[in-house]
């Protein structure tokens, strides 16, 4: 019962949490000032957050059941979805389905990134878990940049789109 209760409070606290510190790194990566409070901003965000969590757990929990293959590469299909909620405050929904749109035809070289950065962060938890404040946040800026790339790819097609 205690781990269970302990489960669902790690739970609450990703949920919390996660959202501040993509904002908190967006706002860095924008030149913005961050402070402590900026990592309890996700709160706003914990409904539309956690429904999309929970829409994104369950569309890898059944793609890996279907052989481990569907679940790698939904997982990366839709992985950027909480950086699209945090960023462009979009709904369960409509962030899923953007973060497919911007990872159309990357999957491959986001598989390898993904990759790439799970070795750095091995290196971080063998350094006696301290190796992971620096690795951590490596990670986050990383994928951040990935994110912003992606995203203005895609919003660079929709004005050519409109141009024409």
């Amino acid at each position: 019962l205690i781990l269970y209760l302990l489960k669902v409070v790690s739970f609450i606290l990703s949920v919390v949490l996660t959202p501040g510190f993509i904002s908190a790194g967006l706002k860095l990566y924008n030149g913005e000032k961050v402070n402590v409070n900026t990592l309890f901003t996700g709160v706003k965000y914990f409904t539309n957050y956690f429904l999309s969590t929970v829409c994104y757990s369950a569309i890898v929990f059944i793609g890996t059941f279907l052989l481990i293959i569907p679940g790698i590469i939904w997982s990366i299909q839709f992985g950027y979805y909480s950086y699209l909620i945090v960023d462009k405050n979009m709904r369960p929904i409509e962030a899923l389905e953007t973060s497919s749109n911007i990872t159309q035809g990357k999957k491959w070289q986001l598989f390898c990134f993904s990759l790439l950065l799970s070795l750095i962060n091995l290196a971080g938890y063998l350094c006696i878990f301290v190796g992971c404040l620096i690795t951590v946040p490596i990670s986050l800026f990383a994928t951040i940049f990935v994110y912003k790339h992606l995203v203005a790819g895609i919003e660079n097609e929709e004005s050519q789109v409109q141009e024409v």
